[in-house]
């Protein structure tokens, strides 16, 4: 047991070793609009950079969602909004914006995405 949390622990420390990087490469390939819109969702934007270097190898990585917003990173990828759409169900959109990165991700020839939506609220 005790190896499994030390090799835990070392797997934690290594990742948030990597977020100093991952917030340059934000600073550096995100649209100058990304923090103004995205600035009021710290949470989401720290899971992001976070987790950026995993993005490559998921369908989509959640950054926030809540009963009124729903915020993902994905790599851009043809196909990944209509993917998103489908999978969103009956939740009704009042607002999407999808944001690209100018470049791809470290390691990868594909671009991030970040797709928000705000729904309708459902209380009569």
């Amino acid at each position: 047991m005790e190896h499994f949390y030390h090799t835990l622990q070392e797997q934690v420390t290594d990742r948030c070793s990597t977020v100093p990087r991952n917030l340059a490469w934000l600073a550096s390939h995100m649209p100058a609009y990304f923090t103004i819109t995205m600035g009021p969702e710290s949470e989401a934007l720290a899971r992001l950079a976070l987790h950026l270097p995993t993005i490559k190898d998921q369908n989509s990585l959640v950054l926030l969602d809540r009963a009124g917003k729903l915020i993902m990173a994905r790599c851009d990828r043809a196909g990944s909004l209509y993917e998103t759409l489908q999978a969103l169900g009956e939740r009704e959109v009042a607002y999407a914006e999808i944001i690209h990165s100018n470049g791809p991700l470290p390691d990868t020839d594909t671009p991030l995405e970040i797709q928000r939506f705000d729904f309708q609220s459902t209380d009569g």
